[in-house]
């Protein structure tokens, strides 16, 4: 924490690139793909150079700062990576709450998107090539739809990144706005919160004490999910693993064994997910036979109410899994 605060250049892309510097060859993040159809992994130094080479992208599309984007990328590291690349040319970006190409056509889906572009007048959208046409039979080509995965990658560390703004600039002032999160919109329209660089690494250093590593089934389009265990670790030098969020809702018992294979330190839900294992383990206790929680020095529950007698059920149950006292 010492050498976090000791180096501070107050933002994100800042902080990506001093634990790049650092720790180059660690693993930052891995997401496996539903059904464990695949692993991708990003070591610092490849996140940053890719975050660098989507930066320059953008910037010559046109993508400006203050100017707004809505990241619909299906669940993955390609969405993070194009967020912090908005983050490095000051751009504005909010993620779409997308799961999967074809659910950019459902209606409530397509009500909600509607909502957050005429709120936030994104100049594009930014997603996967698989996702051009949903897109734009959503949107009736309204909002121009830029394919992030066709961007190459730099082909070296310290190549020059016109986009890049210096640490400290006035595209990356700690109080700048790093992302904009809009709220759900199921009783009213999705109303935006201005998120800063500030409040991501304050948040961040008010939460977790140590060097984390994450584990996360949690969608992106939830703040819990992207600033929790995919912005904590860039500001803290640490690490995240994930999941999609359909592996959970099939077996729950997979977000345990991620945080068991990975000894992760820290990871966090709302109280159906452990309402969800407590059950899993009532019927089927074998599935947790391999099942290690001693690594866990943080295990959150939030974002919904949050019952008591919920939380003091689960941890007397994984107490025998190694659940330490007050983890929870």
């Amino acid at each position: 924490m010492a050498d976090t605060v000791g180096a501070d250049p107050g933002n994100l892309p800042g902080l990506l690139d001093h634990w790049s510097a650092r720790q180059p060859d660690d693993v930052l993040f891995s997401f496996r793909e539903q059904g464990g159809a695949g692993l991708r992994s990003f070591t610092w130094r490849s996140f940053a150079l890719r975050t660098q080479a989507l930066a320059a992208a953008f910037d010559e599309a046109g993508l400006k700062t203050g100017t707004c984007a809505i990241l619909a990328h299906t669940p993955g590291i390609e969405l993070v990576a194009a967020l912090v690349a908005c983050m490095r040319i000051g751009a504005l970006a909010t993620v779409a709450p997308v799961t999967t190409a074809a659910s950019i056509a459902a209606p409530r889906l397509r009500h909600r998107i509607k909502a957050i572009a005429s709120d936030c007048q994104p100049m594009f959208a930014l997603g996967l090539s698989s996702q051009r046409q949903e897109w734009l039979d959503a949107t009736d080509g309204s909002i121009a739809f830029v394919a992030t995965d066709l961007i190459g990658a730099l082909s070296a560390p310290g190549k020059a990144v016109t986009a890049q703004r210096p640490a400290g600039s006035a595209a990356n002032a700690p109080a700048d706005i790093a992302l904009l999160q809009y709220t759900s919109g199921s009783t009213s329209r999705p109303r935006g919160v201005a998120i800063t660089h500030a409040n991501v690494i304050a948040n961040a250093r008010a939460l977790i004490d140590h060097v984390p590593v994450g584990a996360t089934w949690l969608p992106q389009f939830h703040d819990m999910g992207l600033i929790g265990h995919y912005l904590f670790p860039i500001v803290l030098g640490g690490s995240c693993h994930a999941m999609a969020a359909p592996e959970f809702l099939r077996r729950p018992e997979s977000w345990l064994k991620l945080v068991t294979d990975h000894s992760a330190t820290y990871s966090a839900a709302p109280p159906f997910a452990f309402e969800q294992l407590l059950r899993r383990a009532e019927t089927a206790p074998e599935a947790f036979e391999a099942i290690d929680l001693s690594s866990l020095r943080v295990l959150m529950a939030g974002a919904e109410p949050v019952p008591p007698e919920l939380m003091q059920q689960f941890a007397a149950r994984f107490a025998r899994y190694g659940l330490q006292p007050g983890v929870l």
